[in-house]
């Protein structure tokens, strides 16, 4: 919507009341959202030459009702055999977080993460096929945090 496209002078009092009561409505709105938000430091090193590492958030992509991975953009430095990434990342409470640490020639080193209380509490690693179906049934609100949490916890980490 382009603000300079409606004719503000041309509206009556009462559309502009009306105008004026949505706007504060959703800036009320957009406040609260950001108010749970969290910013989160994460530093992780790997060698690159295996796996790269990267942080981001799973989310349901509301046309397919997949899994999607929304990549955070850090700042990266460069080793000879290392890349670390670093910086601060925005979550709030109940947010998928997936890390990927690194790895070697034959296996990948990646995490999901839930966030609470501003820390990330791990779940789950990727080659767990029954955590990841249950952490989409969560970010689709089939499944409640605690139910997320209570049946990944069943499942041994190494």
């Amino acid at each position: 919507m382009n603000i300079k496209n409606i004719k503000l002078e041309e509206l009556s009092t009462e559309e502009l009341e009306a105008l004026k009561t949505e706007i504060e409505r959703l800036l009320k709105e957009r406040a609260n959202a950001n108010k749970n938000a969290y910013e989160i430091e994460v530093s992780i090193t790997a060698d690159p030459r295996k796996w790269k590492p990267y942080i981001a958030k799973l989310v349901i992509d509301s046309n397919t009702a997949k899994l999607v991975r929304e990549f955070y953009e850090l700042p990266r430095t460069y080793g000879k055999h290392s890349i670390t990434i670093f910086g601060k990342i925005q979550a709030k409470d109940g947010d998928v977080i997936e890390i990927r640490e690194g790895g070697s020639w034959q296996n990948e080193y990646r995490y999901a993460y839930i966030v609470k209380g501003g820390k990330l509490v791990k779940i789950c690693d990727h080659r767990d096929s029954k955590c990841y179906s249950n952490i989409v049934k969560y970010l689709l609100g089939e499944l409640e945090e605690n139910n997320l949490i209570k049946k990944t916890s069943e499942i041994p980490l190494e």
